[in-house]
């Protein structure tokens, strides 16, 4: 089958558009924190439905970055595995909150990955 002219800019179109970066713009509650996702976000939410996962690599702050405050929580060591040495550096948990509304903006549950987990409610309703 010979291609048209039409049906070949056609496929070209949603080529391109398979292509394109898919955003994801959000903030806190008072507007003050904004961020955007970036290409691939994930659908994997957590049980509750309240978190996205993604990467730091896909994650940007487009400004307040004056009034993110972070908390860092110490993660427990396995100590029932006594064959394993124990780790060199401690495991840490952050927490990103907004300084004006508090509001739980992400988390990254482990410090030796690069995953990150976005508040679903910080997403802005278009």
């Amino acid at each position: 089958k010979i291609q048209t002219k039409n049906e070949k800019s056609e496929k070209t179109e949603i080529s391109a558009k398979k292509n394109e970066k898919k955003k994801m713009e959000g903030s806190c509650q008072c507007h003050s924190i904004r961020f955007v996702l970036t290409d691939d976000v994930a659908n994997d939410n957590d049980d509750d439905g309240e978190f996205i996962s993604t990467t730091g690599d896909q994650f940007h702050l487009s400004c307040g970055t004056n009034l993110l405050r972070v908390r860092y929580t110490h993660l427990p060591t396995n100590t029932t595995d006594s064959t394993s040495p124990p780790p060199t550096t401690p495991r840490v948990a952050a927490q990103a909150y907004c300084a004006k509304c508090n509001m739980l903006l992400l988390r990254a549950p482990d410090s030796s990955s690069n995953l990150l987990q976005i508040n679903t409610h910080c997403f802005l309703q278009r």
